[in-house]
C-alpha cells in the first residue's frame, strides 16, 4: 500500500492482481490474500493489523469484511486529523489575533 493512498483503491489494485494470477492459473485462498494485505498496509494500520489477527479467525474471514474493518479505522484516522486541523487553524487565529 502506498502512503495517503485510500484503502478502496488499494483493495480493488490487490484484487486486481488476484484475478490476473487466479487466470493464469494461481489457485489462491482468501485467507493467502488476506495475510498480504495485512502485511502490506502502511504503518498508521499497524494496531488494525495485530488486532485482527489476534482476534478474527482469517480462514473464515473474507477480503470484503477486512476492506470493512480496515475503511472504518481509515474513517476514524481522517475525522481525528480534521478535528485537530480545525484546532491548530482556530489557535493560529485566535494567536493572530491577540487572543
Amino acid at each position: 500500500m502506498k502512503e495517503g493512498e485510500v484503502v478502496s483503491d488499494y483493495h480493488s489494485r490487490l484484487i486486481n492482481i488476484v484475478n490476473q494470477m487466479k487466470r493464469n492459473g494461481e489457485k489462491l485462498e482468501d485467507v493467502r490474500v488476506i495475510e498480504k494485505m495485512l502485511r502490506s498496509l502502511t504503518p498508521s494500520f499497524e494496531h488494525v493489523v495485530a488486532v485482527t489477527e489476534e482476534s478474527k479467525d482469517l480462514e473464515i474471514m473474507t477480503t470484503e469484511e477486512l476492506l470493512g474493518s480496515l475503511g472504518v479505522h481509515e474513517l476514524r484516522i481522517r475525522r481525528h486529523d480534521e478535528v485537530i486541523g480545525c484546532e491548530q487553524a482556530l489557535e493560529s487565529k485566535m494567536a493572530f489575533d491577540g487572543g
